[in-house]
């Protein structure tokens, strides 16, 4: 038996095709899924937490679309995606994603390519490798090392989260 079918096993096929798409390793899923960050978006676990992401579209690896995409929820991009998206809760771009668009948002999570502007009411989160050309305005912003970030961070004061240059906006340079 390889050690990949042993490292499988107790995974369900949804479960080892999305952490593939996201290229996580078998650790590594176990491993997010204790810090509660981008958790396997497929699984349908019994005891499933109300902070577990679970994307109600998907474009997949291979896949691409160009035009405006009106959501509600949680978009997931492992293809190409360039256009508007609209009425979207939450966008989480993984490692072979590549967007180019400008979003507002409840939150993103960006681990491949994302060229544009996002504006986010609660976070942007951005893991290694991860590759974003463009504005980030956010009352958090997540960085991690690894990432190639080209543009401006704009930090929301969270008792006033007003972009209009008054007090409670907070402008910094990356």
């Amino acid at each position: 038996m390889s050690p990949d079918a042993k490292s499988t096993r107790g995974q369900s096929l949804a479960e080892r095709v999305a952490a593939k798409a996201l290229g996580l390793g078998r650790s590594e899923t176990d491993s997010a899924e204790g810090r509660g960050l981008l958790q396997n978006p497929f699984s349908r676990k019994s005891d499933e937490d109300e902070d577990d992401i679970i994307p109600n579209c998907h474009i997949g690896v291979g896949s691409s679309f160009t035009g405006t995409l009106m959501i509600e929820g949680t978009l997931l991009v492992d293809g190409d995606f360039a256009g508007d998206i609209l009425n979207c809760d939450r966008i989480i771009v993984g490692m072979h994603g590549h967007v180019k668009a400008d979003v507002q948002v409840r939150e993103a999570i960006v681990a491949g390519v994302f060229d544009g502007a996002i504006q986010a009411e609660e976070r942007v989160y951005l893991q290694s490798g991860a590759r974003v050309k463009g504005d980030l305005t956010s009352s958090a912003i997540v960085i991690e090392d690894g990432v190639r970030f080209s543009g401006r961070c704009t930090m929301l004061d969270e008792a006033n989260p007003s972009t209009s240059g008054e007090p409670g906006y907070r402008r910094g340079n990356l």
